[in-house]
């Protein structure tokens, strides 16, 4: 299976090649590319979804990166 990841906001693009399996979870992309569930939103298929999302090839995964400042 392939899916594409893009991450906002300089716009980092990676592509996964996952042999094996039909899915996996938004979880196992943000650990592949060492981010923490909780300083990311995640959009799939245009919505906005939790870890535990399955995701299928031909997918696009868009991460935006939270922000904040004091």
């Amino acid at each position: 299976m392939r899916v594409k990841v893009v991450i906002y906001p300089d716009k980092r693009m990676r592509e996964f090649i996952v042999e094996g399996k039909e899915s996996i979870r938004v979880s196992d992309i943000l650990r592949r590319v060492g981010l923490d569930e909780f300083d990311v939103i995640v959009r799939l298929r245009g919505k906005v979804v939790m870890e535990d999302e399955a995701v299928k090839n031909g997918d696009v995964v868009e991460i935006y990166e939270v922000m904040s400042s004091g």
